[in-house]
């Protein structure tokens, strides 16, 4: 009796609920058909879920939260009124940056500031010289050097001019890029496992920038990286290195090639310090950099999971994540410094990651980073007309961002396996 009674309560909730979806269709005039409605209600309400799960850190659910929350949802370039066209002669490339909070998608507050290199810290990078004499690896091209009767000193890469002069083989090579990483921990010893994984996870890193880098002209980077496991040592750290700093969890000082990362827990201590590295990478490399490619570049190798040797970068949900959004070229190239740390910062992130990752991991995306890279390494400390460098894009600025809209709206972004 109990059973049937039940059965009874549970078809008059499925009767109600039928009713009111059919009587909101007709009078929401949104073309869906009841069951379409319940499908998008199960949708928001399943997406909800993983937004609490996350916020939980409870793994077997979070997932949901990258789900679409909407079968008809879209990405919206540029409205028609707007302009898809960069103008290429009054943005100010490579603006140094301050600080700034940064946002999780999937969040609606901060979880994290960073702090970003200030002028004296680019300066000081940018005054280190880049080495040009290392060490002859077996298999580089080799450099030989004569002697002339007058007492001149010539290189020269041809070994058969040995047969006319007095060859002698060097160390020099053209600058190549070379990577150095320390990991070290201050409060407590950190796990051995964890402390090879953050190893493993950031050279794998330095190993995928040498895939798009130029072969020489490259300047050498290190990155010391110091885990803080107690509140009491980061804060030691934040007082010492970045004491106009607010509340934070990691923060990085390109002057001393310095990341530091307060470790709550794995996982967040893991990414933080994926993320600080990177900005520390670029500052020896590049000098101060663009705040969408620093920032786009952090995002996207955060992400990376370990696999033994072999890597995966995977993407986000961009579809749900731009859902009812316009992204542009544009507007991501002239945004200032407040308007990072204002009310579009997160719509500024999501948009950095998702460029980066469009450029990372397609045909004609890869030939532009590293035309980027290139250009980047070669005007290092000073200003780079990197807009000029997208435009050579097949097709120019408007069909890069053409191509990367239609990328998100067709949900064709992948996993990428190194």
């Amino acid at each position: 009796m109990e059973t049937r009674l039940s059965r009874y309560i549970l078809l008059l909730i499925l009767l109600v609920a039928i009713g009111l979806l059919v009587h909101e269709e007709k009078n929401s005039g949104s073309g869906l058909t009841p069951s379409q409605k319940a499908v998008e209600l199960f949708l928001a309400n399943r997406y909800k879920a993983g937004l609490f799960c996350r916020e939980k850190g409870w793994d077997f659910c979070e997932q949901w939260a990258d789900y679409p929350r909407s079968r008809f949802s879209r990405v919206n370039a540029a409205l028609p009124h707007e302009s898809r066209e960069v103008n290429l002669t009054d943005l100010q490339p490579n603006e140094i940056v301050q600080g700034h909070t940064s946002y999780n998608d999937s969040q609606a507050l901060p979880i994290d500031i960073e702090l970003h290199g200030s002028p004296v810290n680019s300066s000081a990078v940018c005054n280190k010289p880049i080495p040009k004499a290392v060490k002859q690896d077996k298999g580089k091209q080799q450099i030989y050097s004569w002697t002339d009767e007058n007492g001149q000193v010539h290189f020269t890469d041809d070994a058969r001019q040995g047969d006319e002069h007095d060859l002698s083989l060097t160390t020099y090579q053209d600058a190549e890029y070379s990577f150095e990483l320390a990991v070290k921990s201050t409060g407590s010893r950190l796990p051995l496992a964890f402390k090879d994984k953050i190893t493993a996870a950031i050279k794998k890193v330095s190993e995928i920038y040498e895939m798009y880098l130029p072969p020489s002209g490259v300047a050498p980077v290190s990155v010391d990286l110091t885990l803080a496991t107690t509140k009491s040592s980061y804060q030691s750290l934040q007082s010492q290195y970045a004491s106009s700093l607010g509340p934070s969890q990691g923060f990085y000082v390109a002057q001393y090639n310095m990341a530091a990362v307060w470790h709550r827990s794995d996982k967040q201590a893991y990414q933080t310090s994926v993320h600080e590295s990177v900005h520390v990478i670029n500052a020896g490399l590049f000098g101060p950099t663009p705040r969408w490619f620093n920032e786009g570049l952090a995002e996207y190798f955060e992400g990376i999971r370990m696999s033994g040797y072999a890597a995966k970068i995977p993407p986000r949900e961009w579809k749900r994540v731009f859902s009812g959004k316009s992204v542009s070229l544009d507007t991501l190239f002239r945004a200032k410094q407040e308007t990072w740390a204002g009310s579009q910062q997160t719509l500024l992130y999501s948009q950095s990651h998702s460029l980066v990752h469009f450029l990372m991991s397609t045909p004609k995306g890869k030939i532009t980073m590293k035309a980027l890279l290139a250009n980047l390494v070669e005007t290092r400390c000073a200003p780079s007309d990197y807009v000029s460098v997208l435009n050579t894009y097949p097709g120019g600025l408007t069909r890069l961002q053409a191509d990367w809209v239609s990328w998100m709206n067709s949900e064709r972004y992948r996993t990428q396996s190194f």
